[in-house]
């Protein structure tokens, strides 16, 4: 009966070993802004709005690519995304982790590129006025702005819970 506890103990060591590894590989790659993951959630959709509002205002000034007629569709696009994305991306390196290395994390452009449209198709306040092109410039550069924010909240010592 002993030898049974012992066993049920190593296994729950392993567990917890691949799980905490599979935690740092996701921190790693960039995925997650936060250890917590509740704390993750509220600043990917912080991060999201923020990146969200810069490319639309950018569309809205310079070049449209997208429109998006209500501050309620811009929060609901926004959640949505954000929620969408978390857990597909969560699924797709758990599930996928070499194929995102041997795409170089394109896979994650193209996943984007799809939640966007299938948003665009849900939220009618929110459109890219059905050009295929404005789905990838817009991804290209929600990528980028948010790119630089991802970078910002990860290197932050009070984000990340540091003095």
């Amino acid at each position: 009966m002993n030898n049974d506890n012992d066993n049920k103990d190593i296994i729950d060591e392993i567990d917890k070993a691949l799980e905490d590894r599979e935690k740092k590989r996701t921190y790693k790659l960039g995925y997650f802004l936060h250890n917590n993951f509740s704390i993750h959630i509220l600043l990917t959709v912080i991060v999201n709005l923020f990146s969200f509002g810069i490319v639309m205002g950018f569309s809205k000034e310079f070049f449209e690519i997208a429109d998006i007629s209500s501050i309620q569709g811009f929060f609901l696009v926004v959640v949505m995304y954000s929620l969408f994305e978390t857990t597909i991306k969560m699924l797709t390196i758990s599930l996928f982790y070499k194929v995102v290395i041997h795409t170089l994390g394109i896979i994650f452009l193209v996943i984007n590129m799809v939640l966007f449209w299938i948003i665009s198709l849900i939220v009618h306040d929110f459109t890219f006025f059905n050009n295929p092109l404005n789905i990838f410039t817009f991804t290209i550069l929600f990528m980028i702005v948010r790119t630089l924010f991802t970078v910002y909240v990860r290197k932050t010592k009070w984000i990340q819970g540091g003095a």
